[in-house]
């Protein structure tokens, strides 16, 4: 049977959906994958021994479209899952079920005859909680908020797989990368090496913490774990936020700037060798997820029940009323330095012996 998967972004998104690999190939033994993705996402997949083939599409350019159609129109699709929710796309998978003999059965997002964005009713039980549902927006949001299920259970359920687990698989030269960068920063010395990728880039700004709550969460880690040392993570749209926090940290904490520029893989080889991530819903979570990385995540405008931790780590949620809104300007500041210590003395297996402390 030929599959062709369809998710291109964001690059969280592309790498949570990995989880319905493992399922898709033990229920369908000899099955052929084909999927579309972003170039920027490719590195996420790259590696993968699931995937059998792989191809790109940049959607912003009309030729790479047109290309990605003819080259997928010379397959007989046997099943399509069609997780993006985009006209360019959505016309493609149109075009793929209208012209072919034997209509594949799809799951998820098309393009109708008018060239509006529809979704399958199979797959509705996802694309009701988005921007394309059927219902209002109000109502998208209130689904989104009483659900209970998580991205990887809710797809599995959609698709009739068992339930797996997003996987990340990275080359050797980026773990030797890796390594060095550690030892060169005599990284070995400290005990534990706790990750911080606190902000989430420029769109959901209240998925982030502030610089000075990010400052004093190190703060007050620092004054019972004697020996730890803070590294900041993030990427291109983190390095002004990286700068605050490293002159609010000053020569009071031990701690390492990795940069905002390193490669992905490279990136996801250096959270890979961490003892605690704690991040915001973004990349760096959903990498942390698929390496089996411990992590404090805290959730504001997202939901906290569509992540799955699988048991390697705590979530902290904003009590705000305004929670899972997706909300740009929610209120996250119930996502305090005091829980998320707690939490991360809770994951470490740390009992705090300094009972001063405010963990409430």
């Amino acid at each position: 049977m030929k599959f062709l998967i369809i998710k291109t972004e964001a690059l969280g998104d592309v790498l949570r959906t990995t989880s319905i690999l493992s399922g898709l190939k033990k229920r369908y033994p000899g099955s052929h994958i084909t999927w579309l993705t972003a170039p920027n996402a490719i590195d996420l997949i790259l590696h993968h021994p699931l995937i059998n083939k792989i191809l790109t599409v940049d959607i912003k350019n009309t030729k790479s479209v047109e290309q990605v159609f003819c080259t997928l129109n010379l397959t007989s699709w046997d099943q399509i899952f069609s997780f993006e929710e985009n006209n360019y796309l959505g016309r493609i998978v149109n075009k793929l079920i209208r012209n072919k003999r034997n209509d594949p059965i799809l799951y998820g997002v098309y393009c109708d005859y008018n060239d509006r964005l529809r979704y399958t009713t199979n797959s509705s039980k996802w694309f009701d909680m988005s921007l394309i549902s059927k219902y209002s927006i109000n109502k998208a949001n209130q689904l989104k908020n009483e659900n209970t299920q998580s991205y990887n259970e809710i797809f599995a359920k959609m698709i009739g797989i068992e339930k797996g687990k997003p996987e990340l698989f990275i080359p050797e030269t980026e773990i030797r990368k890796a390594h060095s960068f550690y030892n060169d920063n005599n990284l070995e010395a400290f005990q534990p090496i706790i990750g911080l990728n606190t902000s989430a880039g420029n769109r959901w700004k209240s998925k982030r913490l502030s610089e000075e709550c990010t400052a004093g969460l190190a703060h007050k880690l620092r004054i019972n774990l004697n020996n730890v040392l803070f590294l900041l993570l993030g990427g291109k749209s983190e390095e002004n936020y990286n700068k605050r926090i490293k002159s609010l940290l000053k020569n009071d904490v031990d701690f390492v700037d990795s940069g905002v520029h390193r490669p992905l893989l490279e990136f996801a080889a250096i959270i890979q060798l961490l003892d605690l991530l704690i991040v915001s819903d973004t990349l760096a979570l959903h990498i942390a997820i698929a390496l089996d990385v411990p992590v404090v995540s805290f959730f504001s405008p997202t939901s906290a029940n569509e992540i799955e931790l699988y048991g390697n780590g705590e979530k902290v949620i904003s009590h705000s009323n305004d929670y899972c809104s997706y909300r740009p300007n929610t209120d996250n500041s119930s996502i305090t330095p005091e829980r998320l210590v707690e939490a991360s003395y809770n994951v470490l297996r740390y009992q705090p012996k300094d009972t001063m402390i405010n963990l409430n």
